[in-house]
């Protein structure tokens, strides 16, 4: 069996492993070759993220048997709420792959938190020229009862918000996800968010929050390029050490949020932040930090469906478990990656007490 799966050709690295994250539909930006929002379905296992198309997916051309392998999975996603613990094989199904990221390939993890604009009049005009009765589902395992309806476009609701995006650093450019739930839950919030304070205050982990987390204990501190004083503390202050704020400007005629932002990890621990002032902020508060041109190494992360596969080798060695191992990987230490230990099926009852798994409540 090892020997079969050695030889199998696939597009993922690790087609046996598990999720380790609920399904997840989102906007995605990569930045320096896709610079238009896309929606798309994400997945995440221990070794990959992988996006799935959602504009053009039917199943109209599919063969019979994919077809209800492709059904069966769709109830299973629902009765799981996205999925978790499930085979990537199995969640990939009948789904047209458009994207993929090697996590290895990750050399920073943040959250850019948008801040909301003050005028949003120009939004508003244009949303006559939008179909908003067309948009996509906030999850594509919701039940069609759980399925709701706006009167606006996403854009438009985002800009009255505080927009959490998941950035990730890697090789190959850098991505963003903004996830559809994340704008629902903002809109639920709305008061207790708009409070909520970036610079001291506890920090609500959001879908954005609980990805970039997860990301960062399976990258460990060796592999990222970035200061995280408070890693594994599975607190507020490990949160902010990811956080980018992005403030908007009022004077800005073009209505556009400004692309500088504060980067707040480096405010030190809680005792000696809530002493600090705003003159401290403007001092001590830097840009993200440039990153050293990383090794060039094989990789197997690709981008969209129409643009050409890199082909490369594989620096992985699978075996024939559902979870497949890998002891060249840089790893976090064991204690801080504790809360990634229980993936299997039906063990959903746990506790994730590391992360703080608040997925599938915005639709329980």
């Amino acid at each position: 069996l090892l020997a079969e799966e050695e030889e199998a050709d696939s597009e993922f690295i690790a087609p046996n492993a598990r999720l380790i994250r609920s399904m997840r539909r989102c906007e995605r930006r990569l930045y320096p070759l896709l610079k238009e929002w896309t929606p798309v379905d994400v997945v995440m296992t221990n070794y990959e993220i992988v996006y799935f198309e959602v504009e053009n997916d039917s199943e109209e051309n599919l063969e019979p048997e994919l077809r209800r392998k492709k059904e069966a999975l769709h109830i299973a996603l629902q009765a799981t709420k996205g999925g978790k613990g499930l085979r990537l094989m199995d969640v990939a199904a009948g789904r047209k792959v458009v994207g993929h990221l090697d996590l290895t390939d990750i050399t920073q993890v943040h959250v850019e938190r948008q801040m909301p604009l003050l005028d949003v009049s120009h939004l508003e005009r244009e949303e006559e020229s939008i179909d908003v009765g067309n948009q996509p589902a906030s999850e594509y395992w919701l039940k069609p009862s759980h399925i709701e309806v706006h009167d606006h476009s996403r854009n438009l609701r985002w800009a009255k918000e505080k927009e959490d995006r998941l950035k990730l650093v890697s090789i190959h450019g850098t991505l963003l996800l903004r996830f559809y739930s994340d704008l629902n839950d903002a809109e639920s919030h709305h008061e207790a968010l708009e409070a909520e304070d970036e610079l001291f205050g506890a920090l609500k982990k959001d879908i954005s929050f609980q990805w970039a987390q997860t990301l960062a204990h399976i990258c460990g501190t060796e592999q990222l390029k970035q200061p995280l004083p408070h890693f594994g503390a599975n607190d507020s202050e490990e949160l902010r050490d990811y956080l980018e704020v992005v403030n908007q400007k009022a004077a800005d005629m073009k209505h556009h949020r400004r692309s500088s932002s504060i980067f707040l990890g480096n405010l030190g621990s809680t005792t000696n932040s809530q002493h600090r002032s705003q003159h401290d902020l403007a001092t001590n508060a830097v840009a993200d930090p440039q990153v050293p041109k990383p090794k060039l190494r094989p990789s197997k992360s690709f981008g969209d469906g129409h643009l050409e596969k890199t082909q490369s080798f594989r620096i992985f060695r699978r075996s024939a478990s559902s979870g497949e191992q890998d002891s060249k990987r840089p790893r976090a230490q064991s204690a801080d990656v504790d809360f990634l230990a229980d993936i299997e099926i039906g063990n959903e009852k746990k506790a994730d007490a590391s992360t703080g798994d608040e997925e599938g409540a915005a639709h329980a």
